[in-house]
Parts: structure tokens; sequence; C-alpha cells
């Protein structure tokens, strides 16, 4: 059943194509639109992680996140960012966590990332384990 929704409406397998240089040449992408990574550090990803929601906020598990989560955290290793990961927090503690990172001196650093794995709606409100 890959590439099809299920009744949460999660694609479980997923298929996301690459972008090789030919094509990221012929969409008129150009130096320009890149910044310099050269710096000692890579960078710092934080990926929250939300699968299980509070009985009260009549939210689905989200199948599949997990194997998403831990993608992406084995990507950004790769590429050798500083990588947090964090399961099922509260909107409280995602904007602590938010807030604390935004502290953080990335000078000597290439690039920050925060990713966001979670319920949302068409209002783009997205969801904290509890709301």
């Amino acid at each position: 059943m890959a590439n099809k929704p299920n009744q949460n409406g999660d694609l479980l397998d997923g298929n996301n194509p690459r972008m090789n240089l030919g094509q990221a040449e012929k969409l008129g992408f150009t130096d320009i639109d890149e910044y310099f990574m050269g710096h000692k550090q890579r960078g710092t990803a934080i990926i929250i992680n939300n699968k299980d929601f509070h009985p009260n906020t009549g939210l689905n598990s989200r199948d599949g996140t997990n194997l998403d989560a831990s993608r992406l955290e084995g990507t950004f290793l790769g590429l050798g960012f500083d990588t947090e990961v964090y399961h099922n927090r509260t909107a409280a503690q995602i904007l602590t966590i938010a807030e604390q990172a935004a502290k953080r001196d990335y000078s000597q650093s290439d690039c920050f990332i925060f990713v966001l794995l979670s319920h949302g709606d068409e209002r783009d409100i997205i969801y904290g384990a509890d709301q």
C-alpha cells in the first residue's frame, strides 16, 4: 500500500525524488541562491517528532513518523550536523525548545535546521502532543 494515505492521511512509504545538479540548473538555481557552508561546524538540526497525542485532543497517532524522524536524523548526522531529537512534546515544551535554540550562538556554524513533525490544520496551526 505504498504511497497511499492511511486513515490518518499519512503516507507510510512516501517517495521523495532526488534532484540532481542538472535539474537544479534547469530550474534556474544560481550561486546567488546559495550561501557559504564552509564553517568548522556544520550546524545544529533539531527534530521534534510528535507521534502520540493526549486523548482529549481527538488526534490520532501519526503512524510512520518515527521512520521519518529516524531518516531525517540519519541524513543530518551524515551531513555533519549536531542533531537533537525530541518525541511527543507539548505545545509549551516546543516553545521552550525553540526559545532555548534561538538563544544559542550559531556564528561559527553554517546553518540551523528546525523540523517539526506533527498534526496541523488549514489555519496553519501545528499541534503539540497536548493540544
